[in-house]
């Protein structure tokens, strides 16, 4: 590995690290949740309203999808 690659890692670690412990990456990752279930439900309004028929989308998501997206901190976000 080259010296240039080393720096690189070595960076990208030290910004890691720094991220998580401010949180940051936490309140990405949930906005990203948050914003993939909006995705979901949204898709689910247009079947609604277009078809007449109830929302099959989130209907559909495993049972572990339905957890999170229940979860407090899924619908900290999903509501903000």
């Amino acid at each position: 590995m080259d010296d240039y690659t080393r720096e690189m890692m070595d960076l990208k670690t030290l910004v890691t690290r720094t991220l998580e412990k401010k949180g940051v990456l936490a309140k990405i990752r949930a906005e990203l949740r948050a914003s993939v279930f909006e995705a979901i439900e949204e898709e689910d309004r247009v079947v609604e309203n277009e078809d007449n028929v109830p929302p099959a989308l989130l209907g559909s998501c495993n049972d572990r999808a339905k957890q999170l997206h229940a979860s407090p901190s899924g619908f900290l976000f999903k509501s903000s």
